[in-house]
């Protein structure tokens, strides 16, 4: 059977009818059926909602807790989380088999996310034929760019009836402090026409080269814009300044809305492929990192279900267990102008060669909201010769380094005040962990300004009309930049 994945945003419920609560979609209804029963298995089991939330990331065993002032965000001090379903764990050699795995900040990024949603979309399903709910169902999606506001079915004043009886809202997170997506969010990484990295400077769309990466630096446009901006409109920060579920990486699972998120996030990797773009073909990529000697992307459902990108490389033909698994989704993202009107396609290849042309020679530190990078006087004659732009080229801003201690704060870069981009920070304090897989060297971010460049035609007026704005107030949180730099490709 081909499974197709449907807008969880639109109304197909009859409001007259009351069988289902106030619930308006039919798919996300029996979405929350899946969910509240997954959610009555402890963690200890392999099937149930927090193993899988764990899957992806976690704050729950003793080594894994924040010991500083973000400990609110261990699982024991989470009100959505029912404390008795997390008491006892697995045994230590199952969480090291299976938890943990999410991959940022990589190659992997798009492939392991994919294998993910497949694994939880068919224990949901079969979950849900067992309590009467459809054999075709399939995980929506939510479109954030196009539905600016959270399904209903997510909110407080969801009701949720099941059998006859009310039941609580499995939906409903009280720490989702979001109010909706702005104009921020964006589906404009899909002009984007390679998929990895240029020498791991200028980064493609699915992100950089890396070997198993659970907090990696090389961020891809694909997981920069809508992913990472989405998570933190989504999850926000309450008015103590504390991150949302949705903010960091090792909560964000345990949130229903998670799954829809990346159900669009998916969906995009297929429109792009749609548009005839090409995932990589190297065996590093296709094989995952195990061809590198590291750990496997694993799935507790079904038995243990072992695969790498090669497996998961299209949506109708997905390797499950040697069987084949498809599915399709009801409305692809359509082609759209290049927003920076460039038409010649960057390469892959390794005769590609970015040319610095100006970088900042001090640690970038955040005092206030706003904040200007310090840049080098144009005064020397490789950098005079660098002031005129050439018409032929192709231009980008990097963040390297971007560090610190709260995943929910938005960086926005403007250029002669026209805001160019938007970096949610989604992943920072891990990234920045130096105790992390990545030693805490940071997220990297690279944003194409060459159509601004072209307009103003002078490298000099650029680098003094550079500013970034933050957010939120840092509230006593650290924020740095490694380096901003200015790359000619």
């Amino acid at each position: 059977m081909n499974y197709i994945r449907k807008n969880g945003w639109i109304q197909n419920i009859d409001p007259s009818d009351q069988s289902k609560g106030n619930f308006r979609n039919e798919e996300t209804y029996w979405y929350a059926v899946g969910v509240y029963f997954l959610q009555q298995i402890p963690i200890s089991e392999p099937t149930s909602w927090w193993f899988y939330a764990a899957i992806h990331g976690q704050y729950v065993t003793e080594s894994a807790k924040i010991k500083n002032k973000n400990k609110y965000l261990n699982w024991d001090n989470i009100a959505y989380i029912d404390q008795d379903m997390i008491k006892d764990f697995p045994d230590e050699s199952i969480q090291k088999k299976y938890w943990d795995q999410c991959q940022h900040g990589t190659w992997y990024f798009s492939a392991w996310h994919r294998g993910y949603l497949v694994s939880l979309e068919k224990l949901l399903r079969d979950v849900i034929v067992s309590k009467g709910g459809p054999e075709n169902w399939a995980l929506p999606y939510w479109d954030i760019v196009n539905e600016k506001s959270i399904p209903f079915e997510f909110s407080a004043e969801a009701k949720f009836i099941f059998d006859g009886s009310e039941l609580k809202n499995p939906l409903y997170v009280k720490e989702r402090y979001g109010t909706g997506i702005d104009n921020r969010v964006n589906n404009n990484c899909q002009n984007t026409n390679f998929f990895t990295s240029i020498k791991n400077i200028i980064v493609g769309y699915g992100g950089g080269k890396t070997d198993f990466s659970h907090n990696g630096n090389f961020t891809g446009k694909l997981e920069s814009n809508p992913h990472n901006i989405g998570h933190v409109e989504i999850g926000s920060e309450n008015t103590n300044h504390q991150s949302g579920l949705m903010s960091v990486p090792n909560t964000a699972a345990l949130d229903p809305i998670f799954y829809y998120h990346h159900s669009n996030i998916d969906r995009l990797w297929n429109s792009w492929n749609k548009m005839r773009n090409e995932n990589p073909v190297v065996p590093n990529w296709l094989n995952g990192p195990t061809s590198m000697g590291d750990r496997i992307f694993i799935m507790p459902y079904p038995n243990n279900w072992k695969y790498a990108p090669k497996d998961v490389n299209d949506v109708d033909q997905i390797n499950v267990q040697g069987e084949n698994y498809s599915y399709n989704y009801d409305n692809l993202v359509k082609i759209f102008k290049n927003m920076e009107g460039i038409n010649n396609k960057l390469s892959e290849n390794e005769n590609n060669q970015p040319e610095l042309l100006i970088a900042t020679e001090n640690v970038n530190v955040f005092n206030s909201k706003v904040f200007q990078p310090e840049f080098p006087s144009i005064n020397n004659l490789q950098l005079k010769k660098s002031n005129n732009i050439d018409l032929n080229s192709r231009y980008f801003l990097l963040l390297e380094g971007v560090k610190g201690t709260r995943d929910s704060n938005i960086i926005d870069v403007f250029i002669k005040n026209k805001l160019v981009e938007s970096i949610g920070l989604f992943g920072l304090s891990s990234a920045s962990d130096e105790n992390s897989h990545q030693g805490g060297n940071g997220l990297n971010f690279s944003i194409e300004i060459t159509n601004i460049l072209k307009t103003i035609n002078n490298l000099n007026n650029i680098i003094q009309s550079v500013h970034l704005q933050l957010e939120h107030d840092l509230n006593k949180d650290s924020l740095t930049i490694d380096r901003v730099s200015i790359y000619k490709l």
